[in-house]
């Protein structure tokens, strides 16, 4: 379908050219935010105080990858800013 759309423009190998740069790019976006969602996975079942930056930044780039993404990324930025918000501003108990 792109293909038969490309006949109709001037200058379809630079249109073509740009599609194939942004895939690419959407590629690159996808593997580095697979990447970093990985180690903060990691990060939350190694250990009981996980990396909450890692966690934020992988919620970020779930959030600009697509509507599954834009889903689980606003959970998680729900769950470790209130988490943070929480540990920050702790009342001391009253025990």
């Amino acid at each position: 379908m792109w293909g038969a759309l490309l006949n109709r423009v001037p200058d379809p190998f630079t249109w073509m050219s740009l599609f194939h740069f942004a895939m690419f790019g959407i590629i690159i976006l996808l593997i580095v935010t697979a990447i970093v969602s990985f180690l903060a996975a990691g990060s939350m079942l190694i250990s009981a105080n996980p990396n909450r930056t890692l966690a934020l930044i992988a919620g970020f780039l779930g959030i600009v990858t697509g509507p599954l993404g834009i889903a689980i990324g606003v959970f998680t930025w729900i769950i470790f800013a209130s988490r943070a918000a929480q540990d920050e501003y702790r009342l001391p108990s009253s025990n």
